[in-house]
């Protein structure tokens, strides 16, 4: 299918720009993020109770933010990584901070949003490891949070959805927390990059293979843990006994196939897992919901898997 014609838009506003120089222009990507999302995105809701975090761990502190819709009954919690080619990136961002209130008045849910630490300063497994800090606090506070520890969901965007997928490995490995979801949105699943290439509009963003090995190189220094099980899911020996998933992938984006393969095996391993592809779309679609019909509806589907926590099981 072609590009969708309404994200034209967009593609003209990004098209020719300069790649970033990583870390360095870490501020100015995020300053550009807000610009572009308050010319794309949709306002975000208000929430009853936001708060500021710093998660404690054995060697560091982790900030983060904690998001409340009110209420005095326990809740389904979820625990949401931002993306941003593990380089760049903050739960400050505008569209992170919209997300975060979007889900948490939508499903009516408890968002944490952890501000793991970055490449190439933290390389993997830093903010893996953050992300494990964070989900075995948020289980470990819930009754204080007002959150049900059996209600527990991950998930996360592109780099966010990759530490998402190891982050359900590792603590299947560890005995740790059992999240009730994993959601993972355009997740990077195989950092060899050695899915079949998909052509489309990618390249002309700058999103394209060359960019990705670049950032996989500072995430994942050492070649011989590109196929690690945490920084490669699609990679690991088992995937068994990891949380039911909800995959979603867009049509025009390189990082569509390992997607698409991981919920596959999934699948055969047992595990319920559901792959929904967004014909049309690219790899930032998501955050374009004041423009995008696509974006709202995935917002929604998300917001859907979330409520399905209140229910008997999470809705795939």
């Amino acid at each position: 299918m072609q590009l969708d014609p309404l994200l034209q838009t967009f593609v003209d506003a990004v098209n020719g720009a300069e790649p970033p120089r990583v870390p360095e222009d870490r501020a100015t990507m995020e300053e550009v993020n807000n610009v572009m999302f308050a010319q794309f995105g949709e306002p975000a809701p208000p929430v009853a109770d936001v708060r500021e975090l710093e998660i404690v761990g054995p060697d560091r502190r982790v900030r983060a933010r904690l998001y409340h819709p009110g209420g005095d009954e326990p809740l389904p919690g979820y625990m949401f990584l931002f993306g941003g080619g593990w380089w760049h990136g903050s739960i400050d961002m505008a569209a992170n901070d919209a997300v975060c209130r979007e889900r948490c008045v939508g499903a009516r849910c408890v968002v944490l949003a952890v501000d793991y630490r970055l490449a190439p300063e933290h390389p993997f497994p830093a903010g893996l490891e953050d992300a494990y800090l964070g989900l075995t606090w948020l289980v470990d506070h819930a009754a204080e949070l007002g959150i049900d520890p059996q209600r527990v969901a991950i998930g996360g965007g592109s780099a966010g959805a990759s530490l998402t997928a190891g982050l359900a490995l590792l603590s299947r490995d560890r005995g740790g927390p059992r999240a009730a979801l994993q959601i993972l949105e355009a997740p990077a699943l195989d950092l060899t990059l050695s899915q079949p290439s998909v052509p489309g509009i990618c390249a002309s963003l700058g999103i394209d293979r060359k960019l990705l090995t670049d950032l996989v190189a500072l995430y994942v220094p050492r070649p011989e843990d590109l196929e690690h099980a945490y920084a490669s899911p699609l990679f690991a020996e088992s995937v068994a006994d990891v949380p039911p998933a909800l995959i979603m992938v867009c049509e025009h984006d390189v990082l569509r196939e390992s997607g698409e393969a991981y919920a596959t095996r999934l699948v055969e391993a047992g595990v319920p897992a559901s792959c929904v592809r967004y014909c049309g779309q690219l790899h930032t679609s998501p955050l374009l919901t004041g423009v995008l019909p696509a974006a709202r509806v995935w917002r929604e589907q998300v917001i859907g898997a979330l409520r399905g926590l209140h229910e008997e099981g999470p809705r795939l």
